[in-house]
């Protein structure tokens, strides 16, 4: 019993930490999630592999698993865990490729992010305001045949319909054959010419989606090189503080259990 003792004791003065760990002592996760990259392809996660808890009520976490080519990994943090993690984010890629960029949400106000787009859509815009934003640029409209031309500009006529007056939103588009009117209501879809505008504007909407979640932050780290890789991300994070205690089962035989 005098040596049970000893060990409970010297269990608790050296309890600084507790080390939970998966597979992260394994060359390959059991579960590793590949990354088909074909230049921004991505996952919302790596697998978590490791996890090391401390009594000071942080913890760090390790997740492991393999790119292929150049990928973007998404992972998902609490507004109030971004600050710690950028501070302690580490980052690996064990077989010749590198860590291109980091990137995660500005914490400026939304119409304050929206208003640094080419188009802005802070304030629900129509597709016609959208239009006229957009002038100059090249679009390329599918209705009752396709149009591909620069927008000039929107403009309203009034049509009888059934014999009722009716205003009609027509897009003045210029193309190779003159300038051309296209009902907005004939219209289809529409796309930019310019890939990078189109992309924008995207952004812009994402930008919406993502501030829907006031609480939640997005990190996008983005991994370059080439052929399948392995690689790992760490970083620690806020938890509750971690105590561990200690007991003796005692057996019938004179046995003891340590717990």
């Amino acid at each position: 019993m005098r040596r049970i003792a000893a060990v409970v004791v010297l269990l608790s003065l050296g309890a600084t930490w507790v080390m939970a760990r998966g597979m992260g002592q394994q060359e390959e996760p059991t579960s590793p999630v590949a990354i088909n990259a074909t230049g921004r392809d991505s996952v919302e996660f790596l697998p978590v592999t490791g996890v090391t808890l401390f009594t000071s009520g942080v913890g760090y976490f390790q997740h492991d698993g393999y790119v292929d080519g150049s990928a973007e990994v998404t992972l998902s943090f609490d507004v109030d865990d971004i600050n710690d993690l950028l501070k302690s984010l580490v980052l690996q890629d064990f077989d010749g490729g590198h860590v291109e960029a980091v990137t995660y949400p500005s914490q400026d106000p939304l119409s304050r992010i929206l208003e640094s787009f080419s188009l802005n859509v802070a304030d629900n815009p129509t597709v016609a305001q959208i239009l006229s934003r957009a002038r100059g640029e090249q679009v390329v409209i599918n209705a009752r045949r396709t149009v591909t031309g620069i927008i000039a500009g929107i403009e309203s006529q009034t049509e009888i319909e059934d014999g009722v007056a009716v205003q009609v939103q027509l897009l003045n588009i210029i193309t190779t054959a003159g300038i051309e009117q296209v009902s907005l209501r004939d219209i289809d879809s529409i796309r930019f010419a310019d890939e990078g505008l189109q992309g924008e504007l995207a952004s812009a909407l994402g930008v919406i989606a993502d501030h829907r979640q006031q609480d939640k932050r997005l990190i996008t780290i983005r991994f370059t090189g080439e052929g399948r890789r392995r690689v790992r991300i760490g970083y620690i994070r806020e938890v509750p503080v971690w105590k561990s205690s200690y007991r003796i089962v005692l057996g019938q035989d004179d046995d003891a259990q340590l717990q």
